[in-house]
């Protein structure tokens, strides 16, 4: 069975996605949540009852971003790919 290997274990490549690239989402995702789970527990010992649910809300947009980025796939933008609209037939004149 293929283990990972701990010792090449790299933060910059944990918010790459599956191509290499970085990817600003997973690193908001990740920024969120960890900022929403260091204020959680102050907003919980404070008695600050409207931020701990603010605080709430951000974890689960967080969780979004990192749920979606991870579960979408990847597609290049290619834009020679992208369908372009025919040009306008000229219609014949059924008098002629």
């Amino acid at each position: 069975m293929n283990y990972p290997d701990i010792s090449k274990f790299s933060f910059k490549e944990m918010f790459n996605d599956s191509s290499g690239k970085s990817d600003i989402h997973l690193f908001c995702g990740f920024l969120i949540v960890v900022v929403s789970c260091i204020c959680f527990p102050y907003t919980i010992f404070s008695h600050l009852e409207l931020y701990s649910n603010l605080t709430l809300a951000f974890l689960t947009i967080g969780g979004a971003l990192l749920g979606i980025s991870r579960l979408s796939k990847d597609k290049p933008l290619n834009l020679l790919d992208t369908p372009q609209p025919e040009p306008e037939k000229q219609e014949e004149n059924a008098a002629n």
